[in-house]
């Protein structure tokens, strides 16, 4: 950490490796309940799991809340939406 600057993230790296769906759900119920909460933290969460990138912008979606989603085709190259 710099000295006198805070990073207000949480990183979360493949949350859901070990999960079963219902898990997978209540998991994602809690980010809501975080980002409804204003803790005025950014969440970054990175998943290889396509279906877990797509349930989260199913169930917090952009326009909704104040979520980006970015998905990479190869290492270090975005994928054009």
């Amino acid at each position: 950490m710099i000295k006198g600057c805070r990073v207000d993230c949480i990183f979360i790296d493949d949350p859901i490796q070990s999960m079963d769906s219902i898990n997978i759900l209540s998991f994602i119920d809690l980010f809501r309940g975080l980002t409804l909460l204003s803790l005025d933290k950014q969440l970054i969460v990175s998943t290889h799991e396509e279906n877990f990138h797509l349930l989260l912008q199913k169930k917090i979606p952009s326009g909704l809340f104040k979520s980006t989603f970015i998905e990479f085709e190869t290492f270090g190259k975005l994928k054009s939406s």
